[in-house]
């Protein structure tokens, strides 16, 4: 890019038509390259996108993902935020039908590693599918692999009901990344389709001035 701009630099202080034209030869080359890689782009996250939506919609997975969606069938079993396991959390967090029946009390966990009758309690030994699990809701602030689940499980149940599962959070997550990139290479394409303008403007008005 440095080279390309000191040969425009170069072709305009000389009024060189030679080096002007491969200047703008090279610039636009440069703009339909950004084009390539913006569609290159769209095309591997629209693939992504179907991918995991493919997945979700089969019900089919490995070994490890079946244990996660087990694992999350356990979670339901031990009556999360019930009278064996209330809830450390504000009520009012909860005002929808769908938690009427749910309880809370201050001396309540957090979360289900809390739960005295969990298979995942504190001082259970945790597995892969636990840590995945726990990391994926940390760091996605979802809960349910392709459905949303009623609880943050492994999270904090204080951040209030999950609004996405995830796979709804890594498809918005992974978004947000191509934006960016979609965002640079549209910034860097606008600026290569009008870098040449003057190089083009001189080609033509010098002659006129002869």
């Amino acid at each position: 890019m440095m080279a390309t701009a000191a040969i425009g630099v170069i072709g305009n202080l000389k009024q060189n038509y030679k080096l002007l034209i491969t200047y703008v030869v090279i610039i636009w080359t440069l703009f339909v390259s950004f084009w390539v890689i913006f569609g290159i782009c769209l095309n591997k996250k629209n693939n992504l996108d179907e991918e995991v939506i493919d997945y979700c919609n089969s019900h089919v997975g490995s070994d490890f993902t079946n244990k996660l969606q087990a694992a999350y069938a356990t979670n339901l079993a031990t009556s999360f935020c019930s009278a064996t396991c209330p809830c450390a959390s504000n009520r009012n967090l909860f005002p929808s039908a769908e938690y009427a029946s749910a309880v809370f009390r201050d001396t309540g966990t957090s979360n289900i590693m809390g739960c005295p009758t969990s298979l995942y309690r504190n001082n259970a030994p945790k597995d892969s599918t636990i840590e995945f699990l726990e990391n994926l809701e940390k760091k996605y602030e979802c809960s349910g692999l392709c459905t949303r689940e009623k609880w943050f499980y492994f999270h904090d149940v204080n951040m209030g009901p999950p609004l996405y599962s995830c796979q709804e959070s890594i498809m918005n997550y992974v978004s947000e990344k191509f934006m960016r990139i979609y965002g640079i290479v549209l910034t860097c394409a606008i600026i290569t389709f009008f870098a040449p303008v003057p190089a083009i403007a001189m080609m033509c008005i010098k002659p006129r001035r002869q």
